[in-house]
């Protein structure tokens, strides 16, 4: 607190005795911020080019969007304030400033990075409306978690003790994921299914059925269970970590494939 207070008598001083250098430090500052806007914009277009050819390009490009001004501004500010003299509670103030926009700023870009890797993933046309739901509850999630990552360390900065903080939601996390178990493991079983494809909509599969080995087409793909109808004409319906628990063969892209039909 009395380093806050002591701020504008500082200020004070500083600007009667570097008022030239501060002029040009804050002009250099105001160039630098409009040089890295524009930065930005050419990375930008460049990533909107290749994004019509390449994904990883359009996922980038979403990325570079997402940069703040409030961030190249403190940036700029960091950059040139060793020019200006400045004194140390001034420095440490800008310091600290450029301290909590960078973690803000990289906690946009890991949420845009990550949410736009889901909704990639997502974007076939072959998904549920239920995971459709459920991807939203994704992204709810993952908001949380990289903010509240990015607030505890900018707190820790503060020199808050984060100690109790973290032990709180560690133990709050377990008993939400205790209590929800069932729900978290369908949730994350279709999820499975979205990322790592082992089939999807249209795909001729067989599992291992109560009865025995079960062919059928992948009808749809939900966030508890997936739909298939065997080549008896029945629709057979089988939760998402029951199927992923098992072998699964997949004959897509195959031109034919052999079975045995008793007359």
């Amino acid at each position: 607190m009395t380093e806050l207070n002591s701020l504008p008598i500082a200020v004070s001083g500083w600007f009667s005795e570097n008022a030239f250098q501060i002029v040009i430090a804050f002009i250099a500052a105001v160039l630098l911020a409009l040089l890295l806007m524009g930065l930005k914009g050419l990375l930008l277009r460049a990533a909107n080019r290749l994004g019509d050819e390449h994904a990883w390009a359009a996922l980038i490009a979403a990325v570079i969007r997402r940069t703040r001004w409030w961030f190249l501004i403190a940036l700029a500010a960091r950059l040139v304030q060793s020019y200006a003299d400045a004194p140390q509670i001034v420095a440490q103030t800008i310091s600290f400033a450029f301290v909590v926009t960078a973690t803000f700023q990289a906690a946009v870009w890991v949420r845009t990075f990550v949410i736009g890797l889901i909704e990639h993933r997502a974007g076939n046309g072959s998904i549920d409306s239920n995971l459709t739901s459920a991807l939203s509850i994704i992204k709810l999630l993952v908001s949380f978690v990289v903010f509240a990552i990015a607030t505890i360390f900018v707190l820790d900065n503060l020199g808050v003790n984060v100690t109790g903080l973290i032990a709180g939601l560690g133990v709050g996390g377990i008993a939400i994921g205790l209590a929800a178990q069932g729900i978290f493991s369908d949730l994350f079983a279709a999820l499975a299914i979205l990322f790592d494809r082992p089939f999807q909509v249209g795909d001729t599969i067989t599992y291992q059925g109560k009865e025995g080995p079960v062919t059928g087409t992948v009808e749809q793909i939900g966030l508890k269970s997936t739909r298939i109808r065997a080549l008896t004409g029945e629709l057979r319906i089988i939760a998402n970590a029951q199927l992923l628990g098992q072998e699964v063969t997949n004959f897509t892209g195959r031109s034919y494939y052999r079975m045995q039909i008793n007359v």
